[in-house]
């Protein structure tokens, strides 16, 4: 699916990419390994593709109103076998907290400024 998308998207179409997949019903580990197919040569390739994905499955997840605990578990049973117990904890934890910081910025409300008069 994303092997035929351009090689150089910026972050965050490729994580817009990623939501409306997964929202589409395409497997995170499919999306995961393709993700990475696409920047393989580049350094940490494979924890950028991991961390894209995982982001945008919370992001899905909350928006679907899962409990914030019940993401955590989620992401924990997805990557048990790629991180020690707790350092997967910490991990899922990281990741609520990015996808929950961006649903916020996204949120947010822009203060108008004043012209000085």
């Amino acid at each position: 699916m994303l092997k035929s998308s351009p090689k150089h998207l910026l972050p965050e179409a490729e994580a817009a990419y990623v939501l409306s997949a997964l929202k589409a019903g395409i497997d995170a580990g499919r999306l995961t390994r393709e993700l990475f197919s696409l920047h393989a040569l580049e350094s940490g390739a494979w924890d950028r593709a991991r961390r894209i994905v995982d982001t945008a499955s919370v992001r899905s997840w909350l928006s679907d109103e899962v409990p914030p605990a019940d993401v955590i578990t989620i992401l924990e049973v997805r990557r048990r076998f790629e991180f020690p117990r707790q350092d997967c904890h910490t991990y899922s934890v990281s990741i609520l907290q990015t996808a929950q910081k961006e649903i916020r910025s996204e949120n947010a409300t822009p203060i108008p400024t004043q012209k000085e008069s």
